[in-house]
């Protein structure tokens, strides 16, 4: 819940109809991105937060979100990895009322 999804456009898909084969393309290709980028990630050869940081669509969709409500968000999370479960919900469902979502 801290991105907006809503403040970037999304071009529309070519949506011409695809044979069987290029759909099988199509998803061998993308199945390798995902698995280069894994690989990437947990060999350290590139930071995920980095994506957040440097991800023009990313950086636009995080705008609306203050630092306080990173810091609030990263309170109650510490709390959810510590086994805070009780101050963890109170923090994270206050957060998600603040933004609606």
């Amino acid at each position: 819940c801290d991105i907006d999804y809503n403040l970037v456009e999304v071009e529309p898909e070519n949506r011409k109809i695809l044979g069987q084969h290029q759909k099988k393309l199509k998803r061998v290709k993308a199945r390798l991105k995902r698995d280069r980028d894994r690989t990437q990630i947990f060999d350290g050869t590139i930071q995920l937060i980095n994506k957040f940081e440097l991800d023009e669509d990313l950086v636009k969709m995080r705008v609306p979100f203050t630092k306080e409500f990173y810091e609030a968000y990263n309170d109650g999370f510490k709390d959810y990895i510590d086994g805070r479960w009780e101050s963890a919900m109170h923090k994270l469902e206050a957060i998600k009322e603040i933004r609606g979502c």
